[in-house]
């Protein structure tokens, strides 16, 4: 099972993005947490330990682009898509 998370500023996207992979994919990906801007991107993909996060690239507090740095520097697993 690969654990992601969801990073999308936009709630309409972010469900887009949800309901496809649960459609598609429900046997293969368990998406953890599904959050709104850079900040809370970070907190929550370390927090629940996630394999992948799928991100946005302009969001509040933080862009996906600084919050996938900080990512990569914090935890050698997760892996990121922009």
């Amino acid at each position: 099972m690969i654990n992601i998370l969801i990073a999308e500023d936009e709630h309409l996207e972010r469900k887009a993005i949800k309901f496809f992979i649960q459609k598609l994919y429900s046997q293969e990906i368990e998406i953890k947490a599904e959050v709104s801007n850079g900040e809370e991107a970070v907190f929550q993909a370390l927090e629940n330990d996630v394999d992948l996060v799928l991100m946005d690239i302009q969001m509040p507090k933080m862009s996906g682009l600084k919050a996938a740095e900080i990512l990569k520097e914090k935890s050698s697993k997760v892996e990121v898509i922009i």
